[in-house]
């Protein structure tokens, strides 16, 4: 087998993509047998296919380590050996071997992980560091820093390896900076430890990452005191939202799958491609690789914006460097600028590509909030995500029949104020694929998880495809797992059957179905058939069809208004009986709720029994004055008291007038996981930013000849905390947040299909499962409840006709 096939098959087989490891910078005489094959995660690795031993050269252990991959590894006729950067000594393999088993192969490199944390990221952010020093000690500007970073690493990228450059023409930005101190942090750049930095690698395979860190260092640290020290870090979601940069694979994954709708694109004699959020040229810079490995010839127009001098420069950089490595015979230029794509005018492109800010209706601005506003008016999004201005901004600019590509919060396909904008994109483009990806550490600085959307702009004649939709699991294996497959399957997007694959699946669904339904669905046609059929049959119900879910009580200032349970008690008696019990998140645990907080609630009835300022002082005087009284400013500036323009600030901020109610109720987490729900029965507890769940009364009636309520709450309490209710299925209908917790909010949870338990109690021999789990609830309230036994029972319940399609 030839080189060239050697490389296409082991791209092929482990579905990634292959780029030359380098480029136009000081590389080996052979430099043509050296390849990165790229990886949707964490499976990445550098690849030579030499004639010799090239293993035994110490160079394999820098270039991957300064490429950011663990392994380097080697071909040949016999032998594959692989090198890992922080290893003493390689493993050595038959080619038999390896060829024999592929896929156990690749899932010992997966497995492998380097046991360091001095990689290549870590120290390029310690240069960065070193630079500003050298910035402050001159007394320079902060915003400085980034330009003289890219100017040290230039100079890098141009000297021989290991060879100090020579600072007679030392580029006007590093002249005010100490001679001696930039000698040195080019040595230590140069040579770190026992290593060898090759600094061009470092720009071509970890730039992302790279320079996400360097942005971070300016954004967050402090200013500077008397002395001219700076204080320690602080976190600014301002610059760009919820996630600031975007992971390589992430990127690489959207733009192939963003050209591939349209063959034409990669035959186009002129291509304009436009991110609007470019952040450090991610999408770019991948884009400029996908068009080379796709033989794109013509001529290409790469324009970027962002409101970020320091991105803008960082991009700016990685771009003009890809560029002189490679460009189509046609020329490649390059304008990226400072610039508000929500407020400045966007040239028209083929292709749009971004990963916009994500900051939500009560993150943003005035002027955030403003420009939103202009960019969808009426009713078509009283309220939402930034995210959503841009890709309809993304969209404006696109010309008819041009391809798009971002990333949103997977939560706008489920929000019902995101609606009207969800329809919008239905009227405007073709949707063509929506990946939802479980993994919230796939970004580092992310707080949410996040969905590939891939669409079409309308204009030309033809025949909607139906969109392709991949959901991946909640770990970093499905989500490689899931992006790998995506290109393996490069070339049969329009799915006949639904295929699965290690944590993920990947189905088709039609346009009329995502108009059709209030969410844009993530689950298998099959699966939504069999829940329909178990539906009709009155095995299974939809939680909006069985309980009345609502949002708790809001304070509006816990800290004012919930304490402990021993701070209560010491109040005096009269002042103790305006405090209630709260169930608040972290009371919250094993199905139960420990009765650990009190919150003050001067209502009766559902109305406010403190009705003015005489009256609170009588009624808790000592509670007003250690806990009222000292935040009253700032009780008075809540929003729900400056809306209303209410005198009486020491009202909660949504009370609920059901929240004192005797009715009998379940309660749940606002973000939570296995076993997140508890019983209250009793109604002794106050709801605090949690969700009471009230089971409808026709249900209660129906199953009252078998069951009693409370029995019926109990095994719907069981069912509830099992893994098939939560991690199996509210896992379809509802977004992750950091942590892999599940938002529980009405809005998710009402899709989901629970058994229907009053029906199934009046039937053989489903009936003895129901009262089987009320017993097993029951017993396990005074003891350890009897999980795992609950949860057998409940899989029995949803029937393996259901669970074979999760």
């Amino acid at each position: 087998m030839g080189r060239v096939d050697t490389l296409d098959a082991w791209a092929t087989t482990y579905g990634l993509a292959d780029v030359p490891l380098f480029g136009r910078e000081q590389a080996p005489e052979d430099a043509d047998v050296h390849y990165v094959l790229l990886d949707g995660g964490a499976g990445s690795f550098g690849l030579s296919l030499p004639e010799g031993n090239e293993w035994r050269n110490r160079d394999s252990t820098n270039w991957c380590w300064s490429c950011n991959l663990p392994h380097h590894i080697t071909v040949t006729e016999r032998n594959v050996a692989i090198v890992r950067w922080d290893a003493d000594e390689p493993l050595v393999l038959t080619r038999r071997k390896v060829d024999t088993d592929p896929q156990g192969f690749y899932e010992y490199l997966l497995r492998d992980r380097v046991g360091s944390t001095r990689d290549v990221v870590d120290h390029m952010r310690n240069i960065f560091g070193r630079v500003r020093s050298l910035v402050a000690e001159a007394r320079g500007e902060d915003a400085s820093t980034t330009e003289a970073f890219l100017a040290i690493m230039q100079e890098a990228i141009n000297s021989p390896i290991g060879v100090t450059p020579d600072w007679v023409d030392v580029p006007e930005v590093l002249r005010p900076l100490s001679r001696d101190g930039l000698s040195r942090l080019f040595v230590d750049l140069s040579a770190p430890d026992d290593r060898r930095l090759f600094p061009s690698l470092a720009i071509r395979h970890a730039a992302s990452e790279v320079f996400q860190e360097a942005h971070f260092e300016l954004v967050r640290a402090g200013d500077r005191d008397l002395f001219e020290h700076r204080g320690p870090a602080v976190s600014s979601p301002v610059v760009r939202g919820g996630v600031h940069y975007t992971p390589a694979p992430l990127a690489r994954s959207l733009v192939e799958q963003t050209l591939a709708q349209d063959v034409s694109l990669a035959r186009s004699d002129r291509l304009v491609i436009l991110d609007p959020a470019c952040g450090s040229g991610a999408f770019l810079y991948e884009s400029l690789r996908t068009l080379r490995r796709m033989g794109f010839s013509g001529n290409l127009q790469l324009i970027g914006r962002d409101v970020s001098p320091p991105a803008v420069l960082m991009a700016r950089f990685v771009l003009r460097n890809a560029s002189e490595d490679w460009k189509p015979k046609g020329g490649c230029d390059v304008d990226i600028a400072i610039g508000d794509s929500l407020t400045d005018s966007l040239p028209t492109a083929d292709v749009v590509l971004m990963n916009p800010p994500f900051i939500s209706w009560l993150g943003m601005s005035k002027e955030q909030r403003s420009r939103f506003r202009e960019t969808l008016p009426g009713n078509r999004a009283p309220r939402g995500d930034l995210s959503m201005a841009f890709v309809t901004r993304g969209l404006q600019a696109l010309r008819a029949g041009g391809a798009m590509g971002s990333l949103v919060p997977s939560s706008l396909l489920a929000l019902d104020m995101a609606k009207p904008w969800r329809d919008e994109l239905l009227d405007v483009a073709q949707i063509r694929g929506l990946a939802s990806l479980g993994e919230i550490g796939l970004f580092r600085h992310a707080m949410v998880q996040v969905t590939m959307v891939t669409m079409r702009k309308r204009g030309k004649r033809g025949v909607d495809t139906d969109p392709s939709v991949l959901v991946a699991g909640n770990s970093s294996a499905a989500t490689g797992n899931a992006l790998r497959a995506l290109r393996r399957d490069q070339a049969t997007i329009d799915l006949t059957r639904p295929t699965t694959g290690s944590g993920w699946r990947r189905f088709s669904v039609s346009h009329a179905t995502l108009r059709q339904r209030p969410v844009w669905p993530l689950t298998p046609p099959a699966l939504e058939a069999a829940i329909e059929e178990l539906r009709a049959a009155e095995r299974l119900a939809l939680v909006g069809e069985t309980f009345v879910v609502r949002e708790g009580v809001h304070t509006g200032r816990n800290a004012a208004f919930v304490l402990p349970r021993s701070e209560v008690m010491r109040l005096p008696l009269p002042e103790q009986k305006w405090f209630r019990p709260a169930a608040v998140n972290e009371a919250i645990g094993d199905g139960r709720i420990r009765h650990r907080r009190d919150v003050f609630y001067p209502y009766i009835d559902g109305e406010l029994a403190i009705g003015d300022e005489a009256t609170l002082e009588a009624q808790v005087p000592q509670y007003a004055a250690r806990h009222l009284r000292p935040r009253e400013a700032e009780l008075r500036r809540r929003a729900a008291i400056t809306r209303t323009g209410s005198e009486q600030w020491w009202r909660l901020s949504w009370h609920r007038p059901w929240a004192s109610s005797t009715q009998p109720r379940l309660v749940a987490k606002h973000f939570g996981s296995v076993r997140s729900v508890a019983m209250d029965f009793d109604a002794r507890f106050i709801v605090i930013n949690c969700f009471a769940w009230f089971l409808k009364a026709d249900v209660a009636v129906d199953g009252a000849s078998v069951l009693t309520l409370r029995d019926i709450l109990a095994a719907y309490a069981a069912i509830l905390n099992s893994p098939v209710f939560v991690e199996r299925l509210l896992s379809v209908y509802s977004p992750r947040v950091a942590g892999g917790q599940l938002n529980m909010s009405k809005r998710y949870v009402r899709h989901v299909p629970v058994p229907a338990v009053a029906a199934l109690a009046e039937d053989e021999p489903t009936s003895e499962i129901v009262r089987e789990l009320a017993e097993l609830w029951h017993s396990g309230v005074d003891t350890e409840p009897d999980f795992d036994s609950m949860a057998r029972l409940a899989e029995q319940l949803y029937g393996e006709e259901l669970l074979k399609y999760l």
